[in-house]
C-alpha cells in the first residue's frame, strides 16, 4: 500500500507532456529482474517526464529526462522508470 501511495505522488508530480501517464494492459507481463527490455515493454505506453531533483538542487528540474512506461495485468501494475545520465561516471551518492 505504501509504495502504491509514492508512485501515485511521483506520478501525480511528473509532469509529462500530456498531463496524463497511460498504462496499456498486457498479458504477457515484464520480467522483474532490474532489466528494462524492449520487447518485453514494447506495448507499453511510455513518456518522456519533466522531474524534479531532490539532490543536489532541490526542487530544480532534472538535467537529465526520466522515461516512464506502464503495464498492467488482471493481478499487478507495472512501472519501469529509464533514468538517462550522460555522465554516468561522474555519480555521486547523495
Amino acid at each position: 500500500m505504501i509504495s502504491v501511495l509514492l508512485v501515485s505522488l511521483l506520478l501525480a508530480q511528473a509532469g509529462s507532456p500530456t498531463g496524463v501517464l497511460q498504462a496499456a494492459e498486457t498479458q504477457d507481463p515484464p520480467v522483474i529482474d532490474g532489466v528494462i527490455e524492449p520487447d518485453e515493454w514494447a506495448g507499453a505506453v511510455s513518456e518522456t517526464c519533466n522531474l524534479h531533483q531532490f539532490a543536489p538542487n532541490y526542487g530544480e528540474p532534472m538535467t537529465q529526462p526520466t522515461t516512464i512506461s506502464i503495464l498492467y495485468d488482471d493481478q499487478n501494475v507495472y512501472f519501469a522508470f529509464f533514468m538517462q545520465d550522460t555522465l554516468p561516471g561522474q555519480m555521486i551518492d547523495a
